[in-house]
């Protein structure tokens, strides 16, 4: 009788114990998921922002253009100078469904190119106000710190998941959740790549376009 007790006793906190590890399996797995889907939606909506920089490239080319043509001496020769720079940037940019990191190094280069042409119009005065010209440098200023919150947002939330899923409980789980990777992108506004380190101070971004450092992407519906 004593055994059979024992037994049951043994069945049941065994039990318990099983139920108890398939409740925190369940738990991470779903805490991995939602982690993997704020760096998935993450990243789209960074490649969406940079798809509205790209959107700029034509406009701003065609202004810097006009702006050379009536300018004079060393500002001519900067815009112009500017202008090889954007076409060189532009050329270099990868086709669809390139790998990101050649992506965001590109987008890189873009990035340069365009704030030199940016540069360039803001020291080649204009005959008269240029209203779409300061409409068009503003609209680049507040694109490039939504890139640098997009990196920076994404990269810490891949780190997070990255540290969730080495950890021991997540060790059942990773053939399910595949890892994601970093995304590195520079910006001289930002003290270094934002490669997913995640400083204390929450430093780093963007201080150009006003609540950078509260970004957060729309809802995982949208799109």
């Amino acid at each position: 009788m004593d055994g059979a007790i024992i037994a049951i006793a043994a069945a049941v906190v065994l039990l318990a114990l099983v139920g108890a590890a398939a409740t925190a399996l369940i738990v991470r797995s779903n805490q991995l998921s939602l982690a993997r889907e704020l760096c998935l939606e993450g990243r789209r909506q960074l490649f969406v922002v940079l798809g509205e920089r790209r959107a700029l490239l034509g406009p701003l080319r065609a202004a810097a253009a006009e702006r050379a043509r009536r300018a004079a001496g060393p500002e001519r020769a900067a815009l112009r100078a500017a202008l090889a720079d954007l076409d060189a940037a532009a050329g270099q940019l990868p086709a669809p469904r390139s790998d990101d990191a050649a992506v965001l190094a590109a987008e890189e280069e873009l990035g340069r190119a365009l704030r030199r042409v940016d540069a360039a119009l803001a020291s080649a005065p204009a005959p008269a106000p240029e209203t779409a010209d300061e409409c068009l440098s503003t609209q680049l200023h507040i694109i490039e710190g939504r890139i640098i919150a997009g990196v920076r947002y994404y990269s810490l939330n891949a780190a997070r998941y990255t540290r969730r899923r080495a950890a021991p409980l997540s060790l059942p789980l990773r053939g399910r959740h595949a890892p994601v990777a970093r995304l590195r992108y520079a910006h001289p506004d930002a003290p270094e790549p934002a490669d997913g380190s995640e400083p204390a101070d929450g430093s780093g971004l963007a201080a150009e376009a006003e609540g950078a450092d509260r970004y957060r992407p729309g809802r995982l519906s949208e799109g």
